[in-house]
């Protein structure tokens, strides 16, 4: 469609023939037909959200905020020795920051993921 409305174009244009006398109206046509293309081609897209936008960062940062939570929470870490209780230490503070950190890390990569997954389905 492009090809034949550009061959028609450049004929009509560079023919001494179309270019001045009664057959303007060929000439007329396709420049309505070039310009009504080229606004069909220029319409805006639907907007989509943030979220549409960046679904793996989104799932990221969630992932990463819940992962923070539970792993506070939880006391797993690396680091952490027998049950991963925070009653099992006598100073839990520096044991549940580390499970956070861990925790965050684990449910970035979880949530990154799913982000992509979404992605995916979606496109």
């Amino acid at each position: 469609m492009k090809s034949t409305l550009s061959a028609l174009l450049i004929v009509a244009l560079a023919t001494p023939a179309f270019a001045e006398g009664p057959s303007s109206s060929l000439r007329e046509a396709a420049h309505h037909a070039a310009l009504t293309e080229s606004l069909a081609q220029n319409r805006p897209t639907r907007h989509r959200s943030w979220p549409e936008e960046h679904p793996i960062v989104l799932g990221t940062i969630v992932g990463a905020g819940v992962g923070a939570v539970y792993g506070g929470l939880t006391c797993i870490s690396p680091i952490a020795e027998g049950s991963g209780d925070c009653d099992y230490y006598t100073d839990p503070s520096g044991v549940r920051a580390a499970g956070m950190l861990y925790g965050a890390a684990w449910g970035a990569g979880i949530g990154a993921l799913a982000g992509l997954v979404v992605k995916l389905a979606l496109h």
